[in-house]
């Protein structure tokens, strides 16, 4: 693993010698949200890398599936989504259960702490099966025969936390830590043709902002976002599209609907990999702290992501393309679902818009100068 990472503690297993191993067929597990599987691409790399003939299969929640199934390094894309019900949602895990256990895996490795992910790893009967520690203590016992603990993740990005848990295998990281997704040309190509239908100005820049999260106290407030929508209008000569999930549609159609502007809402209109297609078109993506900063940092596009609580050392994007916007309260990050669990962030909504702007102007700016194929229109010269 890479030099500068603390030595992690193997609290269950030793090192493993794959000279004396035949690794055929791997099952990762990552049962996280769609940000946190991005994050997951440089450990796939990684076991590509390292295991170029294995049969790779990826076990994701259903809805962030899709990412993956172009990928060249993924052979297999194992959907679980534990919201299925009646007799659905029994086919669905009967299913699942036939793949893990009739593909034979060799090497398990799950990278969160859930109980779900736990039992997965177990079912595949892998001869070696790694995971993270966790307070379940006992069942973790049970379902793993190699248990990482991490010596300290506090200070790193978190695509690192994943490459962590592959201590016991002792591999060559041979993938850098920024996560990259490529998309193939085909679906590049159907995802622009169906904008051009949309947008009010097809030959203009595409400008992308993503306003909502699942978790509420990562959000601005509506004023502020419409502080935001009214100043790039105004400064730049572009597409303003406006991106979520189905559920958040109405939501984005409400702050069209006040901001009076002439922004495209594309929230629920696209698949994942769509979405993915979408931010990689865009010049620029402005988003709070979810997903889709971390999807367009796969696909190279420069972001301005705006946090509240949460830990930018560990999830905001790296690089030079790439521009944090937080308070200075001296509270951040607590880590925390708002202030003491109450959902309150005042370290977002006491963020000034005018700052918000000034920051998105000096990225822009930058970005004009280190990469001029994809500048921003200015309704007039800066």
């Amino acid at each position: 693993m890479q030099k500068d990472v603390p030595k992690q503690m193997i609290v269950k297993g030793p090192l493993i010698n794959l000279e004396n191993r035949d690794i055929k067929s791997i099952l990762l597990i990552q049962l996280g949200d769609i940000g946190d599987l991005v994050l997951t691409l440089p450990a796939i790399e990684t076991l590509r890398a390292n295991f170029p003939k294995a049969h790779l299969a990826v076990a994701v929640r259903e809805k962030a599936a899709g990412l993956l199934q172009d990928h060249h390094a993924v052979d297999q894309v194992l959907p679980v989504d534990r919201h299925k019900h009646g007799a659905k949602g029994l086919w669905h895990q009967l299913k699942l259960l036939v793949s893990l256990i009739f593909r034979r895996f060799d090497l398990s490795i799950e990278l969160r702490t859930g109980t779900r992910g736990a039992v997965l790893s177990a079912v595949s009967m892998a001869q070696i099966r790694i995971g993270r520690h966790g307070n379940d203590d006992r069942l973790r016992e049970l379902c793993f025969t190699h248990i990482v603990k991490p010596a300290s993740e506090t200070g790193q990005y978190a695509a690192q936390h994943n490459l962590n848990i592959l201590e016991p295998l002792n591999l060559n990281c041979v993938s850098p830590l920024i996560p990259a997704l490529s998309i193939p040309n085909e679906r590049f190509s159907a995802v622009t043709a169906k904008l051009k239908n949309l947008l009010p100005k097809p030959e203009k820049p595409i400008l992308v902002v993503h306003p909502f999260s699942i978790w509420h106290y990562k959000e601005l407030t509506a004023q502020q976002y419409q502080y935001i929508f009214s100043h790039l209008a105004a400064a730049y000569d572009v597409n303003l599209v406006l991106t979520g999930s189905p559920d958040e549609r109405p939501r984005a159609q409400a702050l069209i609907d006040s901001s009076r502007l002439p922004n495209v809402n594309m929230a629920g209109k696209t698949s994942i990999m769509e979405m993915a297609c979408l931010l990689q078109l865009a010049c620029l993506v402005i988003s709070i702290d979810t997903s889709a900063v971390h999807i367009a940092t796969a696909v190279q596009t420069p972001t301005v992501s705006i946090f509240g609580p949460s830990s930018t050392l560990n999830w905001a994007p790296r690089g030079d393309l790439h521009r944090v916007v937080t308070h200075s309260m001296s509270c951040i990050p607590c880590s925390k679902k708002g202030c003491d669990d109450t959902e309150k962030v005042p370290c977002l909504h006491g963020l000034a818009p005018e700052l918000i702007c000034d920051e998105i102007d000096t990225h822009i700016q930058k970005m004009e100068s280190l990469l001029p194929g994809r500048n921003l229109m200015r309704h007039s010269p800066s």
